[in-house]
């Protein structure tokens, strides 16, 4: 602790025990990662390997908050399950996403604990009837998911918006906790 606002109205208080812990952080395309075990060494170049110029490519770095909500509920093993199939889009978001995605079908690429799915739209179809030297914006036709490992998903939506979601085990594998109780 290196200082208390308005000291005198708190009385003695012991630096020593009630400082704030300072805990290893880094900054990579615009998330600030970091570990919740005082001390311990945070390598984030060679925890991201190979997928940190994936997680560039989207230039979070440049992007801000239009709005943030915190919601418990589903299950936190269910909800990153979620992130790792599509065949759900039908039956799950009948109404929002999947009028507009191909279900059961996707390209998932990994790299070490981190990956990205490719989901097709329903349109995908119409490039069928172009040459593909004549496409000419390809990625309007697919929805990317990309999930940092353990709990950090980043869904690029078309039109400039971008859903990120963290996710946070609540007490049990049933459960969620909300980021604002940490």
């Amino acid at each position: 602790m290196i200082g208390v606002y308005g000291e005198d109205s708190f009385g003695d208080v012991d630096r020593a025990s009630m400082g704030l812990a300072e805990l290893p952080c880094d900054e990579r395309s615009g998330v600030i990662f970091a570990c919740l075990t005082p001390g311990t060494p945070l390598d984030l170049d060679s925890w991201l390997g190979e997928f940190a110029g994936k997680l560039a490519d989207q230039n979070l770095e440049q992007w801000h908050l239009y709005t943030e909500r915190f919601l418990s509920g589903a299950g936190w093993k269910a909800t990153l399950d979620g992130y790792l199939e599509v065949y759900h889009h039908d039956s799950v978001h009948g109404k929002t996403v999947g009028p507009y995605t191909v279900g059961n079908l996707l390209v998932h690429d990994t790299w070490g604990a981190h990956q990205r799915m490719v989901i097709a739209r329903k349109d995908i179809t119409e490039l069928n009837d172009i040459a593909p030297e004549n496409w000419e914006t390809p990625e309007s036709y697919i929805r990317v998911v990309h999930s940092v490992f353990p709990n950090l998903s980043i869904s690029a939506i078309l039109g400039g918006q971008c859903l990120i979601g963290f996710v946070y085990p609540g007490e049990t594998s049933t459960t969620t906790s909300p980021a604002s109780s940490f």
